[in-house]
């Protein structure tokens, strides 16, 4: 089962894997510290061994609540859910990633704050300019056009991003410049390597 919650692990570094297990999603090693901390759950271990695997889980029938919380912190997280039941499985019970949940992509209605805009922008330096996108999935908004790299600090003040995409550093995302799309509160940023926080 491990190997399992491992190699969906590996499919999605940036992200709290909340993996099914009967009635719960559960979350190991680190994803369970983070997860742990972030919700103000009780951190426990699979054995009482020494080098034990830190595990942190949730109601399957509470999920809404606890991904809200996430979310709103910024956080990304995959669903892994049962693809049959324990009574049919052959071995092992397949698990397959049905979704993941990213503050920027958010359509779950009770995930959303109908009075707020929950926005995702994509950044990517040219040159001379920095090509940006921005989507708010629940309503359908798209808008794609450039900016001067000296007015990339007032972009948060026109569009308050809930996520920001940014290139891999080797796609110029140095010219972006080291302070220029900071990670505040509440708005997580993605790009070239899994974010931790």
């Amino acid at each position: 089962m491990m190997d399992q919650y491992r190699r969906l692990k590996a499919e999605h570094p940036g992200s709290i894997l909340f993996f099914r297990m009967g009635d719960f999603y559960e979350t190991f090693g680190e994803d369970a510290l983070v997860t742990s901390r972030a919700l103000g759950i009780a951190l426990t271990s699979r054995d009482k061994k020494r080098d034990s695997t830190p595990l942190a889980g949730v109601p399957y029938h509470a999920i809404e609540g606890y991904l809200r919380k996430l979310v709103q912190q910024g956080f990304s997280v995959a669903i892994a859910e049962q693809m049959e039941s324990a009574d049919q499985a052959k071995g092992l019970v397949d698990r397959q990633v049905i979704e993941v949940v990213t503050p920027g992509t958010v359509t779950r209605l009770g995930l959303l704050e109908e009075s707020e805009s929950n926005y995702i922008v994509a950044l990517f330096p040219g040159t001379e300019r920095i090509g940006v996108a921005v989507a708010e999935v629940s309503t359908g908004e798209f808008r794609v056009g450039e900016i001067d790299p000296e007015s990339l600090d007032q972009l948060p003040l026109e569009i308050p991003a809930r996520e920001v995409l940014l290139p891999a550093a080797d796609a110029g995302r140095d010219r972006l410049g080291a302070g220029a799309v900071d990670a505040t509160p509440g708005r997580a940023i993605y790009g070239g390597a899994p974010v931790t926080r």
